[in-house]
């Protein structure tokens, strides 16, 4: 019942109710209320509140309540119902309505809700009974009454009566009397009617029958019906008088009492404001009350007598005449609304049947049928309005200041976690609001301005903190009081959580960029010291200098690796790829933990069965679990299990986990897992950014897992990680898995040896670095080279297009002003596709870059490089 519950809720609707004169109550499907208006409260004498916790079964009377619970399954079924009913208020009483129930359907036809409407109709009931009463009173009056005899001798004037006259007056039976004695029971003025009666009778044979009063001999009155006819002779003269004497004291009582009865009965009728007709068995009006003629602007004198069909001839077109005959045919009471074209007005005609024929009430319903049509509209546009709403994404709230909360679509129940059922009538600040001071002054703003809008922070029912974009409308009455507040909240939790990681991807590569750069200077800057050391070292005897410059070897190789590793982070990687089995790598660095980890800290490995083969490269990797396991190290200072652990997913590219969320296939995934220190989400929204470390100064370079990712991703993976603090942290490493993989290399195998004299070997080196340019040279000559230098690429190709200049080999650098090396050697090979070449970088040379190297066979050299590394390149250049 979400659709219908939700659709109530609306505050139109709910208007449309409360202004409506009669009962209008809404039952769900199991007869449950589900909205009243104050006219339901007012008749049943239960508050709102109550009515909402109950079913109708409260309010009905006992002896009714199996009619009313088919009649109210009928409507569930699409039937509309129309019937008398009494109800039980909260105080006891009963009172007597007219229901209509009526089945509301959604759109889509659907039956959702039931309709009720009840009418006070006790003070018509009360007439009806009236008139039964009077009914009933004619039928024992008969039942009482009592007769006698008389008979008067017209010469004699003697007087005879019955045994029973005797016993009404309460005369001694052997009593005779005479005419005239006989007349003294009666009491003025009916003495003088009844003896003006029999002097008619006896004088000229006038027959009489007079309805009188009398006295008995206790002086009791009583009312008596006297009929007296004349007896004559042969000749034709009265001799004699009999008549028949009727005690009708008490069918006169009852029908004074009667006749009082139906003056307050008809007083009553004529009182109600309710039009009445009384339809005889022969189909003609009866009674009409002054309400029914000033309906149909008719007086009395002209619609009683007359033919129903002739005064209403309209009525057999309608399906008045329908429950007009139920009522009178099968004793049904009947009910039928219908528009009458000859009053351009929707009539409400209901039929109850009676002894002597049927009673219509008539009313004019037109107002409460525009109502119901505007209800209905406004039921169907509130029906569409929530569902419209309940289709919306942001979460939509109606929050009364009275009650609470009264709306809540299904975006709020899916952004909070509760149900509309679990905080109606609830207030917001209660379970929702995470800041009261901020609420506060934001309830503020919107109570004194209309309306307020702002971010905020919220929490959900599992306890997690969102971030909403609040528009806060005030809903105000007709008469401009503030009632309630429209709260649309947007979710802006993984917005602004992209946000954030945008504008650290973006710092990220802002800052890669400038490492980069910086790395390419320092790189230009230890080429010409690396050389110069290892020159120096293969001149020097003295073991001390040696020594000396060992540790400034050391120092400077030491920076050399730094820069890679920042050139890795902000280049990216590459390398060898060949087909690696993730048991030896796990063996690996068990054997490096054996070696270096301090014995307080166990190591346990544990790996799946035939785990699948992976393409990467060896060193790497390494690089990146050593790191792993060195920073697990340092998060237990104390000692510790750091486990080790290595099997296969599938992934299908719909991981709920955002670092795992766009890897599909199967994967290996080498697991490591400590239980040391832990980060907070502070700490472990910045572990892998450049430079950040969580050790003392000195002790970490912040390179390791920008760097460790860096070359995860090379390789095609990604990095899942969790950390809680005070119970450790947990990195998992998902590589690809490449069962069928083969070797594949950026590096040839090592080459022979030159074969050819040095001195005859003339070699071109181009870099516009004058140190890097000087030690090259003096290197080279020292190794016994001939050597010629350029200082960029123009000048290195106008030298090799001299006629009288050959060169058995070209040494360029990569990043050069006005023609770089990469171009440069492309010239070259153009011209001179057997001239050997390489190029020398302080940068990691790009995938693409690389390619077009190799399709010219370019070799490249790494900045910076030892003496012995530049004649292995150059040995294989020229042997190439």
């Amino acid at each position: 019942m979400s659709e219908i519950s939700s659709t109530l809720r609306t505050q139109g609707f709910d208007m449309l109710l409360q202004g409506h004169p009669d009962g209008i109550f809404v039952f769900d499907l199991n007869g449950r209320f589900l909205q009243c208006n104050d006219s339901l409260c007012r008749v049943t004498g239960y508050s709102h509140d109550e009515l909402l916790q109950l079913d109708f079964a409260p309010i009905v009377a006992p002896d009714l309540l199996q009619v009313t619970i088919d009649r109210f399954y009928a409507a569930t079924r699409g039937e509309t119902q129309r019937y008398v009913s009494e109800g039980i208020a909260k105080d006891g009483t009963r009172f007597v309505v007219d229901v209509t129930n009526v089945p509301l359907r959604d759109d889509a036809g659907v039956i959702v809700a039931v309709l009720g409407i009840i009418r006070d109709v006790g003070d018509f009931h009360r007439a009806l009974n009236q008139l039964a009463i009077r009914s009933s009173i004619s039928q024992i009056a008969g039942r009482g009454a009592r007769f006698a005899g008389w008979s008067i001798d017209v010469a004699t004037r003697e007087l005879r009566w019955s045994a029973e006259l005797f016993e009404i007056l309460g005369v001694e039976p052997d009593h005779v009397l005479s005419l005239d004695e006989s007349l003294t029971y009666y009491d003025e003025p009916d003495r003088s009617r009844m003896t003006d009666a029999m002097h008619k009778c006896i004088t000229d044979g006038t027959p009489f029958n007079l309805e009188l009063s009398i006295r008995n001999v206790n002086d009791e009155r009583r009312w008596v019906n006297v009929i007296g006819e004349a007896v004559r002779n042969d000749d034709g003269d009265v001799v004699r008088v009999d008549g028949a004497f009727q005690d009708i004291t008490m069918l006169f009582n009852e029908r004074q009492a009667m006749a009082e009865s139906e003056l307050r009965v008809t007083d009553t009728i004529n009182q109600i404001g309710v039009p009445l007709f009384f339809v005889t068995r022969d189909w003609r009006l009866g009674f009409v009350n002054p309400a029914a003629q000033a309906l149909v602007d008719t007086s009395a004198e002209e619609l009683v007598g007359r033919d129903v069909a002739d005064a209403f001839s309209e009525q057999a077109s309608t399906s008045f005449r329908q429950v007009t005959e139920d009522a009178m045919d099968r004793g049904l009471v009947g009910s039928t609304t219908a528009f009458l074209d000859r009053f351009q007005r929707w009539f409400e005609v209901t039929a109850y049947p009676i002894r002597d024929g049927v009673i219509l009430t008539a009313l004019d319903v037109t107002e409460q049928v525009m109502t119901k049509t505007e209800s209905n509209n406004a039921l169907r546009r509130a029906t569409f309005l929530a569902e419209m709403l309940d289709l919306a994404k942001d979460a939509m709230i109606i929050h009364d200041l009275q009650v609470g909360i009264t709306y809540w679509n299904n975006a709020a129940e899916e952004l909070y976690g509760w149900s509309f059922d679990e905080v109606r009538f609830r207030c917001p600040d209660e379970f929702i609001d995470e800041d009261s001071v901020e609420r506060e002054a934001a309830f503020d703003v919107v109570l004194r301005e209309g309306f307020w809008g702002d971010e905020l922070e919220q929490r959900t029912r599992d306890g997690r903190t969102v971030t909403v974009d609040a528009r806060w409308q005030l809903v105000r009455s007709d008469d401009g009081e503030p009632v309630a507040i429209f709260m649309v909240n947007t979710d802006l939790t993984e917005r602004k959580r992209d946000s954030e990681r945008r504008v650290r991807m973006q710092r990220m590569e802002s800052l890669g960029t400038l490492a980069g750069g910086i790395a390419h200077d320092l790189n230009n800057v230890f080429t010409p010291i690396m050389m110069s050391l290892d020159f120096l070292s293969n001149l020097e005897t003295d073991s001390a200098k040696r020594d000396l410059l060992a540790s400034m070897d050391k120092s400077v190789k030491r920076g050399a690796e730094m820069i890679r590793q920042v050139l890795s982070f902000a280049r990216g990687v590459d390398g060898v790829r060949e087909v690696l089995d993730p048991l030896d790598i796990l063996q690996d660095v068990r054997q490096f933990c054996a070696e270096t980890l301090p014995k307080n800290i166990e190591v346990v490995t544990m790996a799946a069965e035939n785990l699948s083969k992976i393409l990467g490269d060896p060193t790497q990797l390494m690089q990146v679990l050593i790191n792993l396991v060195t920073n697990a190290r340092d998060a237990m200072p104390d000692g510790g299990r750091l486990s080790l652990r290595a099997y296969d997913v599938s992934l299908d590219g719909k991981s709920v986990t955002p670092s795992l969320r766009k890897l599909h296939g199967e994967f290996v995934v080498f697991e490591v897992i400590d239980n040391g220190l832990g980060m907070d989400a502070k700490t472990l929204g910045k572990i892998f950014e450049p430079f950040f470390t969580t050790k003392e100064i000195g002790h970490g370079t912040g390179l390791g897992l920008s760097t460790s990712r860096a070359i995860v991703r090379s390789h095609g993976g990604a990095v899942d990680y969790e950390s809680v603090p005070g119970f450790g942290s947990r990195f998992d490493i998902y590589l690809p898995a490449s069962p069928n993989a083969s070797v594949v290399s950026g590096i040839d195998e090592p080459s022979e040896e030159l074969g050819l004299n040095r001195d005859s070997i003339r070699v071109l080196v181009v870099d516009d670095e004058e140190a890097i340019l000087n030690m090259l040279e003096e290197v080279l000559r020292f190794d016994g080279f001939q050597v010629d230098v350029a200082r960029n690429g123009d000048e290195a190709l106008a030298m090799v297009l001299q006629h009288d200049v050959s060169f058995n080999l070209v040494i360029t650098d990569m990043n050069m002003p006005k023609m770089t090396g990469a171009v440069l050697a492309k010239r070259l090979h153009e011209s001179w596709p057997e001239l050997p070449i390489v190029v020398m970088s302080g940068l990691n040379i790009e995938p693409v870059l690389q390619e077009r190297l190799d399709a010219h066979d370019v070799f490249y050299l790494a900045k910076p490089f030892t003496i012995a590394k530049l004649n292995s390149v150059m040995t294989e250049a020229l042997n190439r």
